[in-house]
Formats: structure tokens, sequence, C-alpha cells
């Protein structure tokens, strides 16, 4: 979507001489327009993608277009190449060496200039900085206040665990697959809020089905707020100042802040409901990735029903899992420190409302 805007505009603009476009997707491109166009998609990405750079490229091929080859001239504006940046998705492409090599080649060949210049290598660097974050969660979390004088959750073991995981993957994207999701003024937001939101639902009564649904004593709800809130802020604020700063806007605008709270709604009884599931004296190890991998399998599930709506789904799972991997273990820290799945939950909803909210494209409808 992002592509489609700098298409549009190099489009409407007479100076612009030259383009890269990352993982595109525009219908509106020409043999001619924009000029000099190079298309970059990531080796890993949805092979559409793929076939849509390819499309683009075609346009000055005649339909033999390969990877890796430039057709067309510069001369005259008509200059097509599609470039596939080995080992890296949809996000991984923005800083694959591929990608920069490429478009520094690029410009230089449009401009006729031969020099050499400064390639970006941010990528291991910013990774490492992030791996670094989620590190010195570990630390912080044992200042956090204990919230239950026993561990709450469910604490199930593997066999009731297997049938509470895997029900509310396999019905939520078919009872989802007919029921209209265009509610929300931004890309399937509103799709991924409705299946949090029924995912944690059926997750709920699978927990009451199986015999999890125990709560041992009274927890402290104070210590609960205040757990909440120191998590939730450092989830937010410790990985979102270098995210906007370094990678992409992740700043709300005052037109963002609705769907924050819309995509929250559905978030949070999804991760109250698994962080009960997979918490808890005698859980299952692995249970957390489990219920992980079926949420995801639950993704894949909807995008096979419904490929032509769903298809950005696929391109984002990488990332999905990627918060996954980093934000349980803010939680699985959170939790052993607190003794309550609650503060975890709750601010895993939270981080993942916003980041949804403020990173996936607003559109009009």
């Amino acid at each position: 979507m992002a592509s489609d805007i700098v298409i549009r505009f190099a489009q409407a603009s007479p100076d612009v001489q030259a383009t890269v476009a990352v993982s595109v997707f525009s219908p509106g491109v020409s043999p001619s327009s924009p000029r000099n166009l190079m298309v970059i998609v990531g080796a890993l990405e949805p092979s559409m993608l793929r076939n849509e750079g390819l499309r683009i490229v075609n346009l000055a091929a005649g339909g033999s277009a390969v990877a890796g080859e430039t057709y067309g001239r510069f001369a005259d504006g008509t200059a097509r190449r599609l470039v596939l940046a080995s080992g890296v998705e949809h996000i991984g492409v923005l800083y694959a060496r591929d990608s920069m090599v490429a478009a520094l080649h690029w410009m230089n060949d449009a401009f006729g200039r031969r020099e050499a210049s400064y390639l970006d290598r941010r990528g291991i660097w910013l990774g490492l900085l992030l791996a670094g974050i989620v590190a010195l969660a570990w630390p912080l979390s044992a200042l956090l206040p204990v919230a239950s004088v026993t561990h709450a959750g469910a604490g199930l073991r593997w066999k009731p665990l297997l049938l509470a995981a895997f029900v509310p993957a396999l019905l939520t994207p078919l009872l989802l697959w007919k029921l209209p999701t265009d509610f929300l003024p931004i890309l399937l937001g509103d799709y991924l809020a409705l299946h949090f939101l029924l995912y944690g639902v059926l997750t709920a009564l699978m927990l009451f089905f199986v015999g999890g649904a125990r709560f041992p004593g009274r927890p402290s709800w104070r210590n609960i707020v205040i757990a909440t809130i120191a998590i939730a802020a450092f989830n937010i604020v410790a990985f979102g100042l270098p995210i906007d700063s370094y990678f992409f806007s992740f700043m709300p605008i005052p037109a963002r802040w609705p769907l924050i709270a819309a995509i929250a709604a559905g978030g949070v009884p999804y991760f109250i409901a698994d962080e009960w599931l997979t918490r808890g004296v005698g859980a299952g190890r692995g249970a957390y990735a489990l219920t992980k991998f079926c949420f995801l399998l639950s993704l894949a599930v909807a995008v096979a029903l419904n490929p032509t709506k769903l298809f950005f789904l696929a391109i984002i799972v990488p990332a999905i899992l990627l918060l996954f991997m980093a934000f349980g273990l803010v939680s699985r820290w959170s939790f052993a420190a607190t003794r309550h799945p609650l503060p975890g939950a709750l601010a895993n909803a939270a981080v993942f409302a916003w980041g949804i909210a403020v990173t996936f494209p607003m559109i009009v409808r």
C-alpha cells in the first residue's frame, strides 16, 4: 500500500526520473510511468508480490520478463527491473543488502553515475538493539510487585491443552469466513480485531470445558494494575521509540487513537484467555509456543478460505511471529515475577493494538 502511494507520487511528479518500489502492488503502473521503475521483492514474500513485480516489468519486456534483468531504456524512462532480495520477507526486504545494492546501482544507472556510495547496513544492528531491549526486560521484571500468593493460571497438561488450543484455531476462521469485516478505515485491522476477539471467546469457553478456569486465591488488584501499567509502558516506549526513530512511524496521529481502542477491544479477550491457558502450576512445557502456532495456523486457514481479501495477512505473519516471540518472553518473565497472567496479557494486548493501529495502512472506503 505504501509503495502504491510512492508510485502515484512518482507518476504525478514530472521531476522524478527514477523510482525504486519495494514489495509493490499498484495497478496504475504503465509502460512509461513512473519513469525508470525498479521493483524489489523479498524472496520469502508471498508469490503474488513476485507475480505483481513480473507483471510490472513485463510492460516493458513484452511478457518474457525474468528477475534480475533490465528491460526498456533509461533514456526514455521505460527501464524496468525486478530484483528478488535473497533470504528476506516483508520487513527484512527493507534492510537487506541485496535491496541496498540494487537500489544504489539503479539510481547510478538512471543518472549516469558510476561512483560508489554509502550502503545502509543498519539491519543487523537494529536487530541487536531490539534483542537487547527484550533482554533488558528480564532483570527489570524483578521490580514488578507480586500480585498472587500462588501462581495463577490453568496449569493444563498436554491432552486438555491440545484440545483447548486447536479448537479455536479451526473454528475461528470458519465462523468469520462469510462475515463482513469492513468496518474500520485500516487495512485488515478490523478483521484481525474480530479474529482476536472470537479466538479469545472460544479459548475462554474451552478453558471452562476442560476445567482450566480455576481461580486460586484472591489476587492483589492494586499490584495487577501497577504491573500492567509498568509492562505496557516498557513494551510501547522501550520498543516504540527506537522503532519510530529507525524503522517506521510508531507514534499515532489523532485519527489512529480510536483504531487503537477498537483493536484493543478485540485483543484483550484473546490475550487474557491465552495467557491463562498457557500459565500456571503444572502447565505443559512449550504451551505458549503451541498456542501461538495455533493462532498463526488459524490465520493461514483464513487466508486459504479468502485469499483475495486476506492476502495481506500472509505478508505480515512473520512480523506477528516476531512479536509473539519478543512479547511472549516479556509476559513470561512478568508472570514469573507477579505470579499472575493478567499483567502480561493486558500489556501484550496494548502493544499489539498499538502496533497494528499505527502501522497498518489507512484506507478510504
